[in-house]
């Protein structure tokens, strides 16, 4: 497993690490919000993705959490090819 890759993995467990204790924070002391279905929330975290967001399978989830860079340059054509691909 290469470095970068080991670094994106370690940046997206710690967001989200962060995500859930800011939740369980804000919880404490009454019952964890469940879903219309009382089935828990369900997180998936993804990092790094530098362009290559429509090459990965991402499975099912309530809340996408994307970690760290989604474009290689920034310019605004691969803002908007993100940005529509979120929104399917």
């Amino acid at each position: 497993m290469s470095r970068a890759l080991l670094l994106a993995i370690a940046v997206c467990l710690a967001t989200c690490f962060w995500t859930l204790v800011k939740f369980r924070g804000e919880t404490q002391g009454r019952t964890a919000p469940r879903l219309e279905n009382n089935k828990a929330m369900r997180l998936v975290c993804i990092s790094d993705t530098h362009d290559y967001h429509q090459e990965i399978q991402i499975p099912d989830g309530d809340v996408l959490i994307h970690a760290g860079d989604f474009t290689e340059g920034g310019s605004t054509s691969d803002i908007r090819r993100f940005n529509e691909w979120l929104g399917t």
